[in-house]
């Protein structure tokens, strides 16, 4: 297995092999890309904010979607890695990989762990995601093996 280049990605973007919609390639990094918030949840808070300035308040839980649609072909898999920017600022993350197969927006769970609110803008930059090479192709896709969140837009809910 084997991390794809930025010219790597381009080419899988560019034949129709891996979907990312909206692509916009001056979010491309030497080796993945960088997805924007699109729509925020805030532990506490019943409503969803779409496409809007959220302020997070200190020491909540919260999650975000993003903007970008992605469809991973079955060679691939995506890994996700919470932008350092957010980071220094006190926000912590925990996310899987992207399996191969799956298609959607992701729903990611964040934590505000500072002593400060935290300010994210609309399209603001969240992660980048790195996709690496499987050796072989996947025998079952994630729409067969378990699909619960297969094709899934904006912040979606524990289904299980």
């Amino acid at each position: 297995m084997c991390v794809l280049s930025d010219r790597e990605i381009e080419e899988y973007v560019a034949c129709g092999k891996l979907r990312i919609e909206p692509f916009i390639p001056e979010h491309m990094t030497p080796n993945g890309i960088d997805l924007c918030m699109h729509e925020a949840w805030i532990e506490g808070i019943t409503e969803k904010f779409v496409n809007a300035r959220v302020n997070i308040p200190p020491h909540t839980r919260f999650m975000l979607a993003t903007r970008e649609f992605l469809s991973l072909p079955d060679d691939l898999v995506g890994m996700i890695w919470l932008k350092t920017s957010l980071a220094r600022k006190g926000v912590t993350g925990s996310f899987g990989l992207i399996d191969a197969g799956f298609a959607g927006t992701l729903t990611l769970a964040f934590y505000n762990s500072s002593n400060d609110a935290i300010t994210l803008n609309p399209d603001a930059k969240i992660v980048q995601v790195c996709f690496e090479k499987m050796s072989k192709p996947a025998g079952k896709l994630y729409a067969v093996r378990s699909g619960h969140y297969q094709n899934q837009k904006g912040v979606t809910f524990s289904r299980i």
